[in-house]
């Protein structure tokens, strides 16, 4: 699990002579993760892969992807 202080740090900031609290927006500690990833070959020596991956947390929601070729 994710430390709250990690998770949702704050920062002191000061601006012509005014000073701030900043916060980044609160999102949970626990989390769930998923991934499907997939590999086909086409050649000998070549292979294209993709992949997706989503994290939601209370607060949060996160997601990327990754397509590529492998040649050896």
């Amino acid at each position: 699990m994710d430390s709250t202080n990690v998770l949702n740090p704050q920062l002191n900031a000061s601006l012509a002579g005014r000073i701030t609290m900043i916060n980044t927006p609160s999102a949970g500690a626990a989390f769930v993760q998923a991934g499907m990833y997939g590999t086909v070959k086409f050649a000998d020596n070549a292979s294209a892969y993709a992949g997706v991956t989503a994290e939601a947390r209370s607060g949060q929601v996160l997601a990327g992807g990754n397509i590529g070729v492998r040649v050896q």
